[in-house]
């Protein structure tokens, strides 16, 4: 039966109410990347991001029984690996905090609380 383990730093929520923890004592995996200097506009400086040059660490051995939680930079990074997946927080079908929302804490979402607007939970995961 096949798995699938979170390798974020956080708890991803699917809207049907299953919760991915990340794995206990688990190094998130990373990528880094290469910047550019393009340009500065308005006092503002642009960058271009060199994909090409990304780096991963922390990525496991493929296992054909186990899929891996990643975010979306690291899922970009690797086209090819067929075990990762990450979460579709772009889908029109994501929960987002809304005032009155209540967590899981107990404490009602208040007009000008930082999560308004925010996924709260998504429909699935994207997969190459």
């Amino acid at each position: 039966m096949k798995v699938i383990k979170n390798y974020t730093p956080h708890a991803i929520c699917l809207n049907s109410g299953e919760v991915y923890q990340p794995e206990a004592g688990q190094t998130p995996i990373r990528v880094s990347e290469k910047y550019t200097y393009v340009e500065t506009i308005d006092g503002v400086k642009m960058y271009a991001v060199d994909a090409k040059g990304a780096e991963v660490t922390g990525l496991p051995e493929e296992d054909p029984n186990v899929d891996i939680i990643v975010s979306r930079m690291v899922f970009d990074a690797l086209p090819n690996r067929k075990d990762v997946l990450c979460p579709l927080s772009g889908s029109p079908e994501c929960i987002r905090w809304k005032e009155g929302d209540v967590d899981d804490r107990g404490n009602t979402v208040a007009a000008g609380d930082r999560r308004i607007g925010q996924v709260r939970s998504v429909p699935g995961f994207l997969r190459h």
